[in-house]
């Protein structure tokens, strides 16, 4: 319910993490129901104990709404996590804040081929992102011979 809420403000140009850090009058009642919402959503999405599809819609929720979703998103690209899990968390992670970008490809050494790809192109989809991985490919952190044609193109583009 919480993802398809949030794409449907997306669809009419607004972004609901925008909206909940500087919430309107009308929106500042329901705040604490949907920060319970996110709570909930940052557990399920951390739980072996649940469904797989749970957890994939949880992720998205999350890159979609939470602002302090970042932590989260970040442990579950590590491969101690199924693929499913790790590229929908990469794939999450466009719309992050620029502190959470900064740590984007910290375990860049770590992460399957699947989740660096699913990385990149999540990376490319944000300014921030993108200045992230600028950063780390100048601190040699990401080398360009480990990017896909297409990735360097983009970036060089």
């Amino acid at each position: 319910m919480l993802a398809g809420f949030a794409q449907g403000i997306v669809d009419r140009g607004y972004s609901l993490k925008t909206l909940l850090a500087d919430p309107p009058e009308g929106l500042k009642p329901h705040v604490p129901a949907v920060n319970v919402l996110l709570a909930a959503a940052r557990a399920l999405a951390t739980s072996d104990d649940d469904a797989l599809e749970h957890r994939l819609i949880a992720i998205e929720a999350l890159g979609r709404i939470d602002a302090q979703g970042g932590p989260v998103l970040l442990s579950l690209i590590g491969p101690e996590y199924p693929q499913p899990l790790q590229s929908a968390a990469a794939a999450a992670l466009a719309d992050t804040d620029a502190a959470t970008a900064e740590k984007m490809f910290e375990r860049w050494n770590e992460l399957t081929i699947a989740t660096r790809r699913a990385l990149v192109a999540s990376a490319l989809r944000s300014a921030k992102t993108t200045a992230a991985l600028v950063t780390a490919i100048e601190g040699e952190q990401v080398l360009p011979r480990e990017l896909d044609p297409a990735a360097r193109d983009a970036l060089l583009a």
